[in-house]
């Protein structure tokens, strides 16, 4: 009896001395395969800096471009209100000379024709009477 318990105690350390090369044979291969994942990693991050960097760049350009238009739009605006205005004051003074010159110019064509009515009727009542 005592025979197979020293078999079995001797298989059993066997197994565990087996079961320790192992797991240290697969410690190995994960340790290799998280540097070659943090190598694969640096690489990435060295790849995209740039990539970042030029992103900022071109996000300040955005910025840049859209406030230069925002200004421009900004320069139209009021020179479209500026031309708005002139063109009122331009019509408002149109409408005050309309209104002025109107009124006289229509009173003194009634006189002017009242006047021709007048020398007419007074030419056929003088040759009338001729």
């Amino acid at each position: 009896m005592q025979t197979a318990i020293n078999i079995v105690y001797t298989i059993l350390l066997l197994s565990a001395s087996l079961l320790c090369i192992f797991s240290i044979i697969y410690l190995n291969r994960i340790t290799k395969s998280v540097f070659r994942i943090e190598e694969n990693l640096k690489r990435m991050i060295n790849q995209l800096s740039p990539l970042i960097e030029s992103s900022n760049q071109l996000v300040d350009r955005i910025n840049d471009i859209s406030s230069d238009v925002e200004k421009q739009v900004n320069s139209i605006r009021r020179i479209i209100d500026e031309v708005k205005e002139r063109i009122n004051s331009v019509l408002s003074l149109e409408k005050r000379v309309q209104d002025g010159i109107e009124a006289p110019i229509s009173g003194l064509l009634g006189n002017l024709t009242a006047v021709v009515k007048g020398v007419t009727m007074f030419w056929k009542k003088y040759r009338n009477k001729e």
